[in-house]
């Protein structure tokens, strides 16, 4: 029976990760708002000198600095609002090509890839062993022995190495170690912290995974480790986890192989493994019931003798007198009366009348392999075929297994699906879309309430279209996979870019309010508005910056400060000359009239 962590907990420590987030930002928002409308208007008239004239020859160096950055600010003024002039004239073409550029920077979806989460370098990484089933463990030891070698001489930054053989235990790649035997083994490596070596972990693990493979008779599944891999997994031993749901074993076991043949065939899975292990030797007893039952002996009886003449039965406990300690005094056959198939069929059993009676004479023993371990998940039967993702992402070699496994005819009763980490990246995928449409409604809204219109708000959040261009292009460029976190910073970065929009639609219909014609008011709120602009796109970015390079060792967010980055860029350039020229196009059609502040509305 597989026990795993509820499903439902581990999706709410995935939540509560996010939440802090969302807190840290509104509550910057609303303290920045705050410092704005009242510190920073009181600085300004303590501390701003008033503006006065510079004689350019004379002045001191500080004002020469001044002066010369001034002058470069008034040229990318002009250089603006020539390029600004030229494409509202041609305002038809550049609309056009802006659309036609974002509609084909979509296609980049297909080259970009998901994932749930960003692998993380937890800094260790854990080897399944497996030998052939019924190996002894003397065989089992030396192979690992020979794997702890070739682990030493090629990865210098190991810290340790502990090995469990058998039934493994908590320290194992799992929090929920699975039955097992002297065949099986699992090696977990911690390395040294990452500033104290040159390769991450991924590197040291594709490094490592030929030369183990040279090993021969031993079947190798390295994987890295930690409590985060585990959690972000939702339990599963791999990013995926194929479940075969049937009650048939040997229709499970075929099936389960040939899942395992198509992992094994799609590039960039590996590390493929069948959960469940078979040929594992065992006597069975087969009681024949009529005598049995003749005789007065039930089942439970025959059950509870054999399991305490073979396995023994705590009698009693035992203290010792010197030390106080406690010894469990085990009942069970000498050594010597249970080695061999026949001391079982000597086993003797009591009868209702109190006559001996051997196991062999009411019973049959019989050899089988069976299953090491028999799974089950909602009582359904259950193997699992699951893969290791290196070279690709999880999206593209899931769907490419799903593809495969979509064509193949099911035996009766059995059903084949996804779980894991991809289950969970689909749903939450599914999730973010909601939010980030309901981003967008609540954002219209705001804007229609506070410019009372709707033409404007909809010429504003054409700005969030551009940004996902900006998003699409610099995670291919980056090579940075679509996951949870990269979407998140795909909502934040709608709040973020329509505020561009904003100021320059803001400040055309107050230029327009005091009679200035429409195409003046545009060109005169891009000029005046472009600094604004410009200072918080640099300051926004050049803010992302060290967090999109992973300065510190702290890479968990750099996939959302790459997402802003490239939606705020992208965002900012195409804006100030996409949305003057939309808000022409929209007035020429939709003719409003401008009343002044003072006027009734």
């Amino acid at each position: 029976m597989i026990v795993f962590l509820p499903i439902v907990f581990l999706t709410g420590i995935a939540k509560l990760l996010f939440i802090p987030l969302t807190i840290t930002i509104a509550v910057a928002l609303f303290g920045s708002f705050f410092v704005s409308r009242t510190v920073t208007p009181l600085m300004c008239l303590n501390f701003l000198p008033p503006e006065k004239h510079l004689d350019r020859e004379s002045a001191a160096m500080p004002d020469r600095i001044r002066v010369r950055a001034h002058d470069m600010l008034e040229a990318i003024d002009g250089w603006y609002e020539r390029q600004l002039r030229w494409t509202l004239r041609h305002r038809a073409a550049v609309i056009w090509g802006i659309f036609a550029t974002a509609l084909l920077s979509l296609g980049l979806v297909f080259f970009i890839g998901t994932e749930f989460f960003p692998d993380q370098d937890e800094g260790q990484f854990s080897i399944t062993v497996k030998l052939p089933v019924g190996t002894r463990i003397e065989e089992s030891t030396l192979t690992c022995e020979q794997i702890e070698k070739v682990l030493q001489e090629n990865i210098p930054e190991i810290q340790s190495v502990i090995t469990d053989i058998g039934i493994p235990t908590a320290r194992s790649g799992s929090l929920f170690a699975r039955n097992s035997g002297t065949h099986a083994a699992n090696i977990s490596v911690a390395l040294v912290s990452p500033e104290q070596r040159k390769r991450d972990i991924f590197e040291i693990i594709r490094a490592i995974r030929p030369k183990l493979a040279r090993i021969p008779g031993v079947a190798l599944y390295i994987s890295p480790s930690g409590f985060l891999r585990f959690l972000l997994n939702f339990g599963s031993n791999a990013p995926i986890d194929v479940e075969i749901n049937g009650y048939d074993i040997d229709a499970g076991t075929e099936l389960a192989k040939t899942v395992a043949g198509i992992a094994r065939s799609t590039p960039g899975a590996v590390d493929v493994q069948v959960t469940r292990e078979d040929n594992l030797p065992e006597l069975r007893v087969k009681i024949d019931r009529d005598k049995a039952g003749t005789l007065g002996i039930n089942v439970a009886n025959i059950s509870n003798t054999i399991s305490t003449c073979i396995n023994g039965n705590v009698a009693s406990m035992y203290t010792d007198p010197v030390t106080g300690n406690e010894y469990n005094i085990l009942v069970r056959l000498n050594e010597d009366y249970r080695s061999r198939i026949e001391d079982l069929r000597n086993i003797v059993l009591t009868a209702d009348n109190g006559q001996p009676v051997l196991l062999g004479n009411v019973a049959t023993i019989v050899k089988d392999n069976v299953p090491v371990q028999i799974d089950r998940k909602y009582q359904q039967r259950l193997v699992e075929v699951t893969a290791n993702v290196q070279g690709s992402d999880l999206g593209t070699v899931a769907g490419a297994i799903q593809q495969k496994i979509d064509k193949l005819t099911l035996p009766p009763g059995f059903e084949i699906r996804q779980s894991g980490n991809v289950a969970q990246q689909n749903k939450t995928f599914r999730d973010l879309g909601m939010a980030f449409a309901l981003a967008i409604i609540l954002v219209y809204v705001v804007m229609a309430s506070q410019f009372q219109s709707l033409v404007d708000p909809f010429i504003i959040m054409f700005t969030v279209p551009l940004g996902i261009v900006g998003v699409l292009w610099m995670l291919f460029l980056t090579r940075t996979t679509l996951s949870v976190t990269s979407f998140q910073g795909v909502i934040v970065m709608v709040g973020i870019v329509v505020s561009n929009g904003i100021l320059l639609v803001d400040f055309t219909n107050r230029l327009r309010q005091r009679g200035v014609p429409l195409e003046e008011a545009v060109v005169k709120a891009g000029r005046t508005r472009l600094k604004p602009i410009l200072m918080t796109s640099i300051a926004t970015v050049l803010g992302l910056i060290p967090m999109a390079i992973g300065f510190g060792g702290e890479s968990t967010q750099a996939p959302l400060a790459i997402a802003v980055i490239g939606g705020l860029t992208v965002s900012t350039t195409l804006t100030l000359f996409f949305v003057p020229s939309l808000y022409i196009v929209f007035e020429n059609r939709f003719k409003r009239e401008m009343k002044t502040p003072g006027e009734e509305t």
